[in-house]
């Protein structure tokens, strides 16, 4: 059969044209929910938090305290709960800041703090959580480590979360996990709002990262004979590894066939 395209073609060729292209696509979105993505194994993510403390600068000395801690990654992990993550507290600890460096007076506020916060004090496996008093915005991560202002205040949205300190927590361990900001107020990457939604491709992405992470940071134990952390020999499952793929195929498939547009 011929099908012709363009504005001079008749009803039953735009028909046939349409068909043409939608079947397929609807066989392969049938094919992908005959595989429904099964909820992947949780990888438990270990955090090191450091309540910062400081006689000299009041906006490095947080008034938190450990049970805050414990509180705060409760609402914290439900958000991360969809990607199959978990954070868990490796240590809390009172880390005493360094007095502000002049030389450094011209430098960003983010490099500020980050020269006040004792390199001797990270972890070199663990994800690095630092909470202060006061920063200019609510929290930040430079590549290197979590900063978050123990006074954070967000914009509501419907369906976010009503406290704002363990929203911009998950928000910042995000980035920690290679994510970038995002429209839409829903979002957990939108910034200034308490939406805590995370796209599936979001969920790939930061599991993605997680999983190097935590393989990283395996090697890195064994390199030095250390206690390996316990959720590490998920990573040797050749079924995580299929899990990642066929959720991101199922995805790849339902992006297209809703981005495609029919004459």
């Amino acid at each position: 059969m011929r099908i012709r395209y363009g504005p001079r073609a008749s009803r039953p060729d735009r028909l046939a044209a349409w068909v043409f292209h939608a079947l397929p696509l609807l066989l392969c979105a049938i094919m992908s929910a005959q595989e429904p993505a099964t909820a992947p194994p949780q990888l438990v993510v270990p955090v090191r938090v450091h309540l910062m403390t400081s006689a000299e600068h009041a906006a490095m000395h947080t008034t938190l305290e450990e049970g805050d801690v414990a509180r705060l990654f409760t609402g914290v992990n439900p958000v991360w709960a969809p990607a199959g993550l978990a954070f868990e507290c490796e240590s809390i600890q009172r880390t005493a800041a360094l007095p502000p460096d002049p030389s450094r007076r011209l430098d960003t506020e983010a490099a500020q703090v980050r020269a006040m916060i004792p390199q001797e004090s990270l972890s070199s496996t663990a994800l690095d959580v630092c909470f202060v008093k006061q920063l200019t915005f609510n929290g930040f991560y430079n590549g290197e480590i979590v900063v978050v202002k123990d006074t954070a205040k967000l914009r509501k949205v419907p369906g976010g979360m009503e406290q704002p300190l363990p929203r911009v927590t998950a928000h910042e361990l995000g980035h920690a996990l290679g994510l970038t900001h995002r429209q839409g107020d829903d979002n957990l990457m939108a910034t200034g709002c308490n939406g805590i939604l995370l796209h599936d491709e979001e969920i790939v992405l930061a599991r993605e990262r997680a999983i190097r992470r935590l393989t990283a940071a395996h090697s890195a134990n064994a390199r030095r004979g250390m206690w390996v952390y316990r959720t590490i020999p998920l990573l040797n499952e050749p079924s995580e590894i299929q899990r990642l793929l066929t959720f991101s195929k199922q995805r790849q498939l339902t992006d297209l066939f809703w981005r495609v547009r029919f004459a």
